[in-house]
């Protein structure tokens, strides 16, 4: 079950996004000739290459970089559906939008949908395994970062509940002197209290003494 949903899913995105996918007569290095171009929106190319460098890797070619011409040989790429070519490709883009132009070289000609269809067909599914990786990345990066984001908030919810507990333990250390205070209020008026009636006796006295004193 699990597998017709995946393949039903891939239909979906397969038709939603194949008119992403373009065909034209395109300049490269080894001259002018049919190519797929994948249009990926909202995709840095710088992004894009990384990925693609290593979904190059699956098809066990020898993948060299034309630096002079901004391109990707593979040479001997086992591309199923296709069998074993040369393929060229190259990205454009900026920040916001990256093209992926690939020219599958067949020997005796170059890839294209009038008259090798069914190959054209698998090097259409080839691109749009691609683009699926690519929205897959995007959507572990994001997800990537909205863990981040939760981890932040219980951080912080883990300081805000100390210091409640804090605010806590001060209100009981306030109350708990508070009723030491109130306590010591109540001893301190006794002991006022016993200390005026001893002084009002100790007068007595010491004025008794001095009429004594005034009788000699």
């Amino acid at each position: 079950m699990k597998n017709i949903f995946t393949i039903f899913l891939f239909l979906i995105s397969f038709t939603a996004l194949s008119g992403q996918i373009s065909e034209q007569e395109k300049s490269m290095s080894a001259g002018v000739y049919n190519s797929l171009t994948l249009e990926l929106p909202d995709s840095e190319r710088k992004f894009v290459e990384n990925l693609w460098k290593k979904y190059l890797k699956q098809f066990k070619g020898k993948t060299r970089r034309n630096k002079k011409a901004k391109e990707y040989f593979t040479e001997n790429g086992n591309l199923v559906g296709i069998g074993s070519v040369n393929m060229y490709s190259h990205l454009s883009g900026s920040k916001t939008s990256t093209d992926l132009t690939i020219w599958i070289d067949l020997g005796d000609d170059y890839l294209n949908s009038y008259t090798h269809s069914e190959q054209y067909t698998e090097a259409e599914k080839i691109l749009m395994r691609f683009a699926l990786e690519v929205t897959r990345e995007k959507i572990r990066i994001e997800l990537e970062e909205e863990e981040k984001r939760l981890s932040k908030l219980n951080k912080s919810l883990k300081k805000l509940e100390r210091a409640n507990d804090n605010y806590h333990r001060d209100i009981r250390v306030a109350e708990e002197k508070i009723q030491k205070a109130e306590k010591n209020i109540i001893e301190n008026e006794v002991s006022q209290e016993e200390t005026r009636a001893s002084i009002e006796q100790q007068k007595a006295a010491v004025e008794a003494v001095k009429k004594r004193l005034s009788d000699i």
